[in-house]
């Protein structure tokens, strides 16, 4: 398995745009407060403005300890924990390093309450697409996060970014 490349890039890439991808963070943006509070889950209708889009994916978030996070798929805490890279550490070297590079976008998001966007390359395989992912934290309180919204659409290697 092949250890993919990521660059973040500026959410200022997708102002103006018209995308399902754009339309999404502009919601984020106006679901937060007038104090700048994270939205929660509940404050965001995300169904229609998930069209469109190549992936999507909730993830619970825990912090048992601070800066060190646990993440889990779907909207509970009883689901599949996805806990640092103890699931992947059978699985080699490579997938462990794959999945580095995630967690720690993960939990960058989960630490600052930061939308982020990369543009993740797999440059050794010409035959898998560039993508757009975009992370937007979700907090029920404001301020701590307990979701993200981890989302993607899959580009050709010479296309702009939705």
């Amino acid at each position: 398995m092949l250890v993919p490349m990521r660059s973040p890039l500026s959410l200022d890439r997708l102002h103006g745009r018209s995308s399902p991808m754009a339309a999404l963070l502009d919601a984020w943006r106006q679901a937060r407060d007038e104090r700048g509070m994270l939205p929660s889950r509940d404050d965001l209708a995300v169904g229609e403005l998930l069209e469109g889009l190549d992936f999507t994916g909730w993830l619970h978030v825990a912090a048992p300890r601070p800066a060190r996070f646990h993440f889990a798929l779907g909207e509970t805490a009883g689901a599949t924990p996805l806990s640092g890279l103890a699931p992947v550490a059978s699985h080699g070297d490579d997938l462990k390093a794959a999945a580095r590079h995630l967690y720690d976008d993960l939990a960058s998001a989960a630490f600052t309450g930061a939308a982020l966007l990369h543009r993740v390359a797999h440059p050794d395989d010409p035959h898998m697409p560039e993508v757009a992912r975009l992370i937007l934290p979700f907090a029920g309180d404001g301020r701590h996060v307990d979701g993200l919204l981890v989302c993607g659409i899959a580009e050709s290697p010479t296309a702009t970014l939705h």
